[in-house]
């Protein structure tokens, strides 16, 4: 058979994947796509100690191997990770080849973007993690990764990697700008050399990956469901072939190209996994492997989906599709399974027991003593967080301002998600009642309720009210010490006073989502205003604040504080509630953004001044001393230049990450926006 190259992903140039001849040989012939002649790799401990991968490398590679590292531990220990990356580092390695399982792949992940970022310690490679203290300006790594793959957890198709604190034994998710292999290999006859217990409960994991797919609430498509059908297609018998004849060479491959699509089905779009895999990612830690988390788990997480009518229909769905397959129900019947009253948790279960691997966390050696701070970590995770969020928590929203610039957008977000809540309803005046009939009759039809009264009581007279979202959308009010003199925040801040200070109800919390200046509104050159800086697409004109190449800003759509909203309402946690959390969509400048207008209308010339940070003092001054109504503008405006929008910490991580617009996109509407008028 010739080799076949083509990528793993229809649609993504990377990664490329290869099979069909020898892996050595294979790894030589991409080294030229890569340009590399320093290659360090990290190899599985019981392939070297039992195969002769090292010596076939060794063979291939000539003097262009320059180190190895033998075996990582389970689960991508952080303080591993560091020790080969300085090895990494001092062999002026200018590629990373990983043969071997997932926590391998995770390993070199992490290490690409430890070097592209000079960490060296683990306080220093907790701020590239999703967290509170993950940093803004991480960079991405730049050394390239060839894996071969041994197991079937299929790591090595993401763009995702976890890595484990070794003192708490927390797992934690690096992602954006985390960077995948460029280069798969898949070699079926060495994985033939892979143990029962490792390529099938990897398999498993492949599995969990297409069911909490087709299962999933959110962010699916028909791509993405048509994928993972496939790819459960060639995996369950696949599986249960390997597991019957080990030397089954082709039923090895079909497990590895439906671990190909089973990746390819859960990373596409914004798809939202379930509590197996948020659980899993913290079970992995107490020393069990990974696919094994998923023989204890999924089974369970249908059972328990079902009975709450979670994703019932969807599992029904899935139901059908095994069902069609012979081997299915020769596994079913043969553990006396009742055909026509088991559910998906039954028939996972069958194929899992057939399959020989474990079912219970008694069965991995976790006791009920683990079980506490098994829970406790599973909440930090963002499966976990939705499970547990989208069943129990912001169930009854009552939405203020719905029908204005913002709440709009606020609204427009929440209703696509209306399965996920019990009640949406929006407060109006009967001022607008008379002037927005339609549009109200229109969000009726929607099901939101629309209510009319003269006056309600504050959040805290109100025992059914229990998390309250005040208006907080713009420039964070305590943004420094300066912040409580700034009079366009007076009001805000007695709002907060209040909720922190005065209410003696312990069971109702507060979220602040602070997003900043929004950036349709930032781009406006206002008539009048020319301190406070701005762009006149229509003129070609434009008045950029501050010294040139400073000035940073964060940005937040309109659009995305509706996103943004509604994220905070799906994952109610610890750090969510009683908080202040700045997001985001985007940080830019304002040379950049006149780069990015330039860039878009073909290198047009464009009228370019600046202004000062001390003229703006001064028109703001003014203003406010004149009772100009656009003193605001002007304060904001200085606020923003002097810095006052670059927190520290942006929150976007602990709302599940949502995918946000950038300032490509935000220009182009900008446009677009000006060429209608």
């Amino acid at each position: 058979m010739s080799e076949i190259v083509r990528p793993a992903f229809e649609g993504r140039e990377r990664p490329l994947l290869s099979y069909g001849i020898a892996f050595p040989a294979a790894i030589v012939r991409h080294l030229d796509t890569f340009q590399a002649s320093r290659v360090y790799v990290i190899c599985s401990g019981s392939l070297s100690r039992k195969t002769n991968v090292m010596d076939q490398l060794e063979t291939a590679l000539g003097d262009k191997l320059i180190g190895h590292w033998i075996g990582m531990r389970s689960h991508t220990l952080w303080s591993e990770v560091l020790e080969i990356a300085q090895e990494v580092s001092t062999a002026h390695a200018d590629l990373l080849l990983t043969v071997g399982a997932g926590s391998l792949t995770d390993g070199a992940k992490i290490i690409a973007l430890v070097l592209a970022n000079q960490i060296t310690t683990p306080e220093g490679l907790e701020t590239l993690a999703e967290g509170p203290n993950k940093q803004f300006d991480i960079k991405a790594p730049t050394l390239p990764i060839i894996s071969v793959p041994t197991s079937l957890s299929a790591a090595e198709y993401s763009n995702f990697a976890g890595g484990t604190e070794d003192r708490s034994k927390r797992k934690y998710s690096f992602q954006h700008p985390t960077r995948g292999p460029q280069l798969v290999i898949l070699d079926p006859e060495l994985a033939k050399t892979t143990p029962d217990s490792i390529w099938l409960s990897t398999g498993v994991r492949a599995i969990d990956h297409c069911i909490e797919t087709l299962c999933s609430m959110s962010g699916t498509t028909a791509a993405s469901d048509k994928l993972a059908q496939h790819a459960l297609g060639l995996l369950v018998p696949g599986l249960l072939r390997c597991k019957k004849d080990r030397s089954d060479r082709d039923a090895h491959l079909q497990c590895q190209l439906g671990s190909v699509d089973a990746m390819a089905a859960c990373t596409s779009g914004l798809i939202e996994l379930g509590a197996s895999h948020g659980i899993s990612h913290q079970l992995g830690p107490l020393g069990v492997g990974h696919g094994e988390t998923s023989c204890i788990l999924l089974p369970a997480v249908c059972k328990f989906n079902a009975k709450y009518n979670a994703n019932r229909e969807k599992q029904a769905s899935v139901r059908q599709f095994l069902m069609q397959g012979p081997i299915v129900l020769n596994v079913l019947r043969a553990r006396s399974v009742n055909v026509e009253s088991a559910d998906l948790g039954d028939i996972l279960d069958a194929i899992i027991r057939e399959l020989g691997m474990p079912r219970s966390l008694g069965d991995v050696n976790v006791g009920r003593s683990q079980f506490d701070a098994l829970a406790e970590n599973s909440l930090h995770d963002r499966w976990s967080e939705l499970a547990y969020t989208t069943m129990s928590l912001a169930k009854n929203i009552l939405l203020f301002g719905a029908t204005g610039n913002i709440g709009s957008f606020i609204l427009d977000a929440i209703l696509p998600e209306r399965s996920q809540f019990n009640r949406i309803a929006i407060f109006t005046s009967p001022q607008t009642a008379e002037t927005k009939t339609s549009q109200l009759n229109k969000l009726k039809e929607q099901g939101v309720e629309v209510i009319q009264i003269p006056l309600i009581r504050l959040a805290a007279a109100s025992p059914t009210v229990k998390w309250f979202l005040p208006s907080e959308y713009g420039t964070d009010i305590k943004y420094g010490p300066a912040s409580a003199n700034e009079k366009p925040h007076q009001q805000k801040l007695k709002v907060r006073a209040y909720l922190e200070n005065e209410i003696s109800r312990d069971d109702l919390a507060y979220s602040y989502v602070v997003t900043g200046p929004f950036a349709e509104m930032y781009l406006n050159l206002m008539p009048g205003m020319e301190a406070a800086g701005g762009w006149d697409v229509k003129e070609r004109k434009a008045i950029l604040l501050g010294e040139e190449g400073k000035g940073d800003v964060s940005l937040t759509t309109m659009k995305d504080v509706g996103v943004l909203v509604l994220n905070t309402l799906l994952h109610a946690t610890a750090e969510t509630r009683n908080a202040a959390l700045c997001v985001n969509s985007f940080t830019t400048s304002p040379d950049q953004i006149q780069a990015e207008f330039e860039r878009q209308l073909g290198g047009q010339p464009w009228d370019v001044s600046r202004t000062s940070l001390a003229k703006l003092r001064e028109a703001e001054a003014a203003a406010w001393e004149a009772g100009n109504p656009g003193a605001t503008v002007f304060t904001l405006r200085r606020i923003w230049g002097e810095g006052g929008t670059l927190y520290a910490k942006r929150a976007n991580g602990l709302i599940g990450e949502p995918k946000m617009m950038g300032l490509e996109e935000v220009v182009a509407n900008e446009i677009q926006r000006v060429s209608k008028l």
